[in-house]
């Protein structure tokens, strides 16, 4: 090969590298302007959001599922402790012990053998007592 091939090879490698230079720098341009008034966008569009530590463990997920919308809320290790979530007859909310056991739940709407449509129940487990409380209309008939 001689010195002009390598002298035009060189040339054209280097106009290759001036665009590709230019394009990145139109790219941090654009990434700078849309972050100079803080980023912050009136909404975020998603499917599932997750949450994590400085531990890299997701602590908060907010997502949707095929009842509806669902907020989770978990330990710093990651054990579910509070999940609220819409669900196919209402919505439910459940508050988790440390040892992952429903021990408070709030339930609106129709449950399978326990309530009508329009009704809501409470569920309070103790372990240590070996109790339940529920409060609430309990039915023992599924509704028409």
């Amino acid at each position: 090969m001689n010195i002009e091939n390598r002298l035009s090879r060189l040339e054209r490698k280097s106009r290759r590298n001036g665009t590709a230079v230019l394009v990145l720098l139109v790219a941090l341009a654009a990434a700078i302007g849309y972050g100079a008034d803080g980023g912050v966008t009136d909404s975020v569009r998603a499917r599932k959001v997750v949450i994590v530590n400085e531990e890299g463990t997701a602590v908060v997920e907010i997502g949707a599922a095929k009842s509806g919308g669902f907020l989770l809320i978990r330990s710093k290790e990651g054990a579910e402790r509070v999940q609220l979530a819409a669900t196919l007859s209402g919505s439910a909310l459940d508050l988790k012990s440390i040892t992952g056991r429903n021990v408070i739940s709030v339930q609106a709407g129709f449950v399978a053998g326990m309530m009508h449509a329009d009704s809501g129940m409470i569920t309070i487990d103790s372990v240590n007592s070996g109790a339940t409380v529920i409060m609430g209309n309990r039915v023992t008939e599924t509704p028409p």
